[in-house]
Parts: C-alpha cells; sequence; structure tokens
C-alpha cells in the first residue's frame, strides 16, 4: 500500500492543480 501513498500526492495535484 505503499505505492498508493507514493501515487496519492502526485494523483491529486494532477487533478486539482
Amino acid at each position: 500500500m505503499c505505492f498508493f501513498l507514493i501515487l496519492m500526492p502526485s494523483f491529486f495535484q494532477d487533478k486539482y492543480s
């Protein structure tokens, strides 16, 4: 589940940027 925490920031930045 560590990969999820790493992808989360990138995902949110891409969607809510």
